[in-house]
């Protein structure tokens, strides 16, 4: 598309993300990232946009754009905002700008970020030719000239052909510009040169700036004296660029939209990142068992996960977390843990899978068994894979500068680890793709709502950040970092594109984090279900219908269907009648059959066979359903049913279990037409 041209330098009411660009991304960009990162379509939409406001706003700034003082203004300075989502690639981003800017003239770029796990990170990133995160090209080349990067403690004695970066805390860069030892970086650094700085994580200092009046003393000079060192520096040369990139930006304050109407230069939430696919799917999960049972049932499915992966060829290591609320109590459930795993025995193990939702205990029995030589075998895989030296401890920010690497190199085939034990982990800078499963081992609830929706808060920001999707393909056609069985329910690898957060039982709790989740976008906001006096009961019998205020009974819906099954049908297609028979009935036998009259294993294989009905997906259409058995059973669901069966047989006796099964099957999928078709799928 071809932009309109504008004048970028005098927007006042509007965001520059608001403005129209052209798809030109230079060859020096694209050519010199690293080719297996496949630049997705909304990092070259960023690259685009910066692109078309550079060459709108001039490459350089005018000595007219000063004031008189000689600083640039705010309204006229090259100082831009990406607002993108956690997982999405910004240090992809930043990499191609510092190729761009490089080409535009820029030698020196600062890197500066409130974590030093970030810097640690960004820096792999940056200069470690051999990591596999590692961003660039193996050859950079602009301009005909192989160019390389180099980590500087100041920007004096550079080399003019080098890309020159300095990396730095917020806080040491303050420290070292205000006192100033040898060979450290200076003002003047960034008076007698233009550079680029490159604020990662940049909302830490709006938070900061929102708190300012409920701080007092030395803490505010602090955080005044932080952010005005960065703009001291920017401000130093009126050629310097700002780039910051946050995933978290609240633009609804009003003076967070007013410092930013003219620099957000693109904005790509949470929420679009998860509808586009790059992100796993979250499965919240609550269970009433144990700490140690519901770590047995994390281990079970993080290994079912490994066995899927295997077996699509995948050598993807599936990892868990264990996050718990004190460091002690952290300590505490490893110890539990180590010696739980180490006594586990095989009565223990059907113990756990008898207290869980039955679709998922089949999964698990057919793909482990239930034997007790299986369940040895298994129970020997799990001490193996999850003994000590895969147990990873880190539980602060002061832990050893080998667990740090360790942790964040989870993906590589030389890191042995599968679990990790923590306290506050999956904060900024941890980029882990094969979590998928979270395990909260407290329930505990604050003694006020202020915490208690800051406690949620923070869960659905670590939920958000564990939801990074793990790429995989089976075929070069397939995509790489997208979901690819949304449409395919019944996938076996379905399951390795989603993230389980184990929790307590807590429905309340639950609800809560549900909408945080919906909040910051890593669910999709869906309705709200109208809490009549039956939502309040644990069988809920009132739903809306067709998104109007008629309400009915499940039972009652679908007992109105007057259910035919015709066994002629069965080796021909399956065929499920509701009123016809379509031939002549004299020749065949006519029978009524009460649902609760079918084999349990008959019901339990169908239901097996139909991912619909999967207990997690059911209870988003019957919110009140407690158990799979409640719904086979109880006359208010499945239990209440009654089908006309047609055949040559004589008497309920005297059909088959093939085609017992058959007709179950073609029941079910029936009723899970209807349901789709009338029932509002609502959060609960």
């Amino acid at each position: 598309m071809n932009a309109t041209p504008v004048n970028y330098n005098n927007l006042t009411d509007k965001k520059i993300v608001d403005f129209p660009f052209e798809w030109s991304i230079p060859s020096s960009v694209i050519g010199n990232l690293r080719q297996s990162f496949s630049i997705r379509p909304y990092q070259k939409e960023a690259f685009a946009r910066f692109d078309t406001v550079w060459r709108n706003r001039g490459s350089i700034h005018s000595s007219e754009d000063a004031d008189n003082t000689g600083k640039v203004s705010q309204s006229t300075s090259s100082h831009y905002l990406f607002h993108m989502a956690t997982g999405s690639g910004k240090t992809l981003v930043m990499a191609g700008l510092i190729l761009y800017l490089y080409e535009k003239g820029y030698r020196n770029f600062l890197f500066f970020v409130n974590s030093t796990n970030i810097i640690d990170k960004t820096k792999d990133n940056f200069l470690n030719s051999i990591s596999s995160k590692y961003l660039f090209a193996d050859r950079i080349v602009i301009g005909g000239k192989v160019v390389n990067i180099k980590a500087v403690d100041n920007f004096q004695g550079k080399n003019e052909d080098d890309i020159n970066v300095i990396f730095s805390t917020i806080q040491g860069l303050h420290a070292s510009l205000n006192t100033p030892k040898e060979n450290s970086v200076t003002f003047e650094d960034f008076e007698s040169e233009k550079t680029v700085l490159i604020s990662d994580e940049s909302h830490h200092i709006n938070a900061e700036t929102k708190r300012r009046n409920e701080l007092k003393g030395d803490e505010k000079n602090n955080i005044l004296t932080w952010e005005n060192t960065v703009e001291s520096i920017f401000q130093s040369n009126i050629d310097n660029v700002l780039l910051e990139f946050t995933a978290t930006i609240d633009l609804s304050i009003p003076s967070i939209s007013e410092k930013y109407k003219d620099k957000l230069i693109y904005d790509y939430p949470l929420s679009r990142f998860r509808q586009d696919g790059y992100s796993k799917e979250v499965m919240v999960i609550q269970t009433d068992l144990s700490l140690f049972d519901r770590a047995i049932v994390s281990l079970l499915m993080s290994q079912y996960r490994k066995e899927i992966f295997h077996l699509y060829g995948q050598s993807i290591k599936p990892v868990i977390l264990f996050k718990s609320k004190t460091i002690k109590d952290s300590i505490d459930f490893y110890n539990l843990f180590v010696e739980g795993l180490r006594s586990l025995t095989p009565k223990n193990l059907l113990d756990v899978l008898s207290k869980i939702e039955m679709t998922n205990r089949d999964i698990l029995i057919r793909q482990f068994g239930q034997t007790e030589e299986e369940l040895r075998d298994l129970i020997e895989n799990l001490q193996n894979d999850f003994g000590v030296s895969k147990l990873l401890i880190v539980n602060s920010k002061e832990e050893s500068e080998g667990k740090q690497l360790m942790v964040n190199s989870l993906e590589e085939a030389s890191n042995p680890y599968r679990a990790i034990f923590a306290v506050d982990k999956l904060n900024e800078g941890w980029d882990v793709l094969n979590l998928f499963d979270i395990v909260r081992l407290h329930d505990e609830l604050e003694s006020s709502k202020s915490k208690n929706k800051k406690t949620t808060i923070s869960e659905a920001q670590l939920i958000g950040r564990g939801a990074r999707y793990c790429p995989f393909q089976l075929a070069s056609s397939d995509a790489l970092y997208q979901r690819k069985y949304d449409d395919v329910i019944d996938h076996p690898l379905r399951v390795c594109e989603q993230l389980y957060y184990h929790s307590p039982y807590n429905p309340s709790y639950i609800q809560d984090l549900d909408l945080a989740l919906e909040a910051i976008g890593i669910k999709e906001k869906k309705g709200i279900i109208r809490k009549t006096e039956a939502y309040h009961q644990p069988k809920a019998e009132k739903y809306i219908i067709d998104n109007s205020s008629e309400e009915f009974s499940f039972i009652k819906l679908v007992q109105s269907l007057n259910l035919t099954i015709d066994l002629s049908e069965m080796n021909k297609s399956s065929i499920l009648k509701t009123n016809e028979l379509g031939h002549n009935v004299d020749n065949f036998s006519i029978d009524v059959i009460r649902f609760v009259d079918f084999d349990t294993h008959v019901v339990r294989k169908a239901i097996n066979t139909l991912p619909f009905y999967e207990f997690f997906n059911l209870r988003k259409f019957l919110p009140g359903l407690g158990s799979i058995k409640e719904f086979m059973s109880s006359s208010d669901y499945l239990g209440g049913l009654v089908v006309n069966v047609v055949g040559s047989f004589q008497g309920q006796n005297q059909i088959s279990l093939s085609s017992k099964l058959y007709i179950v099957t073609n029941l079910l999928a029936k009723v899970e037409e209807l349901m789709r078709e009338r029932v509002c799928i609502k959060v609960t």
